[in-house]
């Protein structure tokens, strides 16, 4: 799903970038520090060759580092949020993404409203993010898709308590 399609606060979206410069700056200062302790042992004639091939691996680490932990620790929690869905609970939020379950009622025609080639189904519950510039952007659990929707073009009400931790309904009817 697209960040613009969720709506995250300013706020949210400091304290995610502050999180990654912290951690960047701490990768590479732990990474200078290494190189600077490092350094002595190229002032000897035979290591010096070896000087570019050694900052080329810190930065291939520096670059790891900074995958496996930043960019690893949003995919595994967007993979847990999955997991929690498909396993019947509301997932929790992570910096501003706050999903919810939601029933969707087409307020005129079914076959009228545009949803970008999807079938919308009244009685599915979807996930959604809340209404983002006129558009709700619907979370389909069963395709993995997501599609929007018009936000005056239906009816969108929570289903089930919404809370984190909490049981998503089977379907809409219940």
């Amino acid at each position: 799903m697209r960040a613009e399609d969720m709506g995250i606060s300013e706020a949210q979206q400091f304290l995610a970038s502050m999180y990654v410069l912290v951690i960047s700056a701490g990768l590479v200062l732990f990474f200078l520090a290494c190189g600077g302790y490092l350094h002595p042992l190229f002032r000897d004639r035979t290591l010096r060759p070896a000087l570019p091939l050694a900052y080329m691996i810190g930065i291939m680490a520096l670059a790891l580092a900074f995958m496996g932990i930043v960019l690893g620790g949003a995919y595994a929690k967007g993979s847990e949020a999955v997991q929690q869905w498909q396993s019947g609970k509301v997932p929790g939020h992570y910096y501003g993404a706050n999903p919810q379950p939601v029933c969707v009622t087409p307020i005129g025609p079914l076959e009228r409203l545009p949803v970008d080639g999807q079938r919308l189904d009244p009685d599915r519950v979807y996930g959604s993010f809340g209404v983002v510039d006129g558009q709700v952007t619907l979370w389909d659990p069963k395709s993995g898709d997501t599609f929007p929707v018009p936000a005056d073009a239906v009816q969108v009400l929570t289903a089930g308590k919404g809370t984190p931790s909490s049981s998503i309904p089977r379907d809409c009817r219940s």
